[in-house]
This record gives C-alpha cells, sequence and structure tokens, in this order.
C-alpha cells in the first residue's frame, strides 16, 4: 500500500517524529512527558499550513489562558486551567518538532520562543502566587516575596540565555556558559538535582498538580514546593552569573 505523501514527504509517523525529529537533549524533568505526548499533536500540525512560528504564537495563547484560569478561585476553572499550561509546554515540544520536519529554521523564530517564556512564565507565577493567597492560610507579604524572587530569578535566567547566545555568535566559542553549568552539573550530583528542581517548566507543570493535592487532602505542600523553588534557582542562577562574568572578563 502507497503511502500518502506531503510537501514534507511520507506523511509522518508517531514513531518517526521521536526518533527522528525530537531533540535528544532531554534536560528537564518534564521533558520526557510531554515529548511523548508532542507527536500526537505534531502529526497534526504538520499537515496544515501552521509554521513553527505560528505553533509558538499558540503556545503563548495558550500559556496566557492557563495562567489567567488557574488564578480564578473555582476549582473546576483550575483545573482547564493546568490542561492550557500543560498544552503550552507541549507546544513548545510541537513547534520545534514541526521546524525539523518543514525545514523551517529563523533566528526571528528563535526570538519568538525567548518572548513566549518571557510573556508566560511571569504569568504562570503570578496565577501561582495568586492561587496559595487564595488559600488564605499564608501571610500574603511572604507569599508575594516568595514570588517576587521567582519572577526576578527567573527573568535573571532568561537574559542570561539571551546573552549566551549572543556570546556563541558573536565569538564562536562553543564552550558556553550552558555547557560549563552542564558540565558542572554532571560532576556534581547535588548541583544536578538543583539544577533540574530549579528549571522553570518543571515547576510551571508540576506545582498547579501539588496545588490541588493540596486542596484535595489539605496539606501545605505547594508553598513548601515554591520556596524549595526559590532558593534552588537563586543558587543555580548565581552560580550561572559566576561562570558568565569569569567567562567575559577573559575576553
Amino acid at each position: 500500500m502507497k503511502l500518502k505523501t506531503t510537501e514534507w514527504g511520507v506523511l509522518m509517523t508517531y514513531k518517526d517524529i521521536r526518533e527522528n525529529y525530537q531533540s535528544k537533549n532531554y534536560l528537564f524533568i518534564v521533558d520526557r512527558y510531554a515529548c511523548i505526548i508532542s507527536p500526537v499533536i505534531t502529526k497534526r500540525l504538520v499537515k496544515t499550513k501552521l509554521t513553527p512560528n505560528m505553533i509558538t504564537v499558540l503556545m503563548m495563547v495558550s500559556g496566557v489562558i492557563g495562567a489567567a484560569l488557574f488564578a480564578m478561585p473555582q476549582l473546576f476553572l483550575k483545573i482547564i486551567g493546568i490542561i492550557f499550561i500543560h498544552l503550552w509546554y507541549i507546544l513548545d515540544c510541537c513547534d520545534g518538532e514541526v521546524a525539523r520536519i518543514k525545514r523551517q529554521f529563523s533566528k526571528f523564530g528563535k526570538e519568538i520562543d525567548y518572548t513566549a517564556h518571557i510573556l508566560n512564565h511571569p504569568l504562570f507565577t503570578l496565577a501561582f502566587m495568586t492561587s496559595i493567597m487564595q488559600l488564605k492560610i499564608f501571610n500574603n507579604t511572604i507569599i508575594a516575596t516568595i514570588f517576587m524572587i521567582i519572577i526576578v530569578v527567573n527573568l535573571m535566567f532568561r537574559n542570561i540565555l539571551i546573552f549566551n547566545s549572543i556570546y556563541q555568535d558573536k565569538i564562536q566559542d562553543n564552550d558556553t556558559l550552558l555547557n560549563k553549568g552542564n558540565k558542572l552539573a554532571k560532576r556534581i550530583f547535588i548541583i544536578k538535582i538543583m539544577d533540574n528542581i530549579s528549571t522553570y517548566p518543571n515547576f510551571a507543570l508540576i506545582f498547579p498538580i501539588v496545588y490541588i493535592f493540596d486542596i484535595i487532602v489539605n496539606t501545605k505542600c505547594s508553598i513548601l514546593y515554591a520556596v524549595i523553588f526559590a532558593l534552588s534557582s537563586s543558587i543555580i542562577i548565581y552560580l550561572k552569573l559566576f561562570l558568565w562574568i569569569k567567562k567575559i572578563v577573559k575576553l
């Protein structure tokens, strides 16, 4: 039986996408989960006229909807919000898969991806902060401080990513800050654990589930998770900042 073809060749199968068009660099805990689901959506997106950049825009929209719904006090809206937040990260995997399949790459696409994270991450954090405040069992000033630290540290990390990308393009040096950070994480087990804990997509996808667990079981795990994330991400970002300063001082 002859397979139907598209402009991009034989129609993609789930196995084909998993083996040939996914990034093999699984950095985050949630990557392994999202990359199991993303090919199911990518198979359908490839058949459309949507470009990878359009999918990134859909990712942004999904994130905004997810944050808005999770900030609502009604439990059923929060659950729908969680679905959109998870769809946000799955689409983040899909745009890369579609780009590889259609061979549509651009620096503008990279910039849009950065913009998507810079927009969505603070919105998620504010939605999580609002939800914790809705429980009315913690001091709002302390809650606000914890989540503002998370926003500031995450924005610092996004800026370091941009600087690192510029450095790599201009200096043509493969031994970048991120590579050094990854090598350090491999050598020091505790740093590797902290690096995974402090990765924002892990926090964005796991925190809402922990929050729902708190409501059902009447525990306080979500605020504890937020504190651990804020502390670990602060340590990791200052470690990366130190490596970055050490790198540019040598120029």
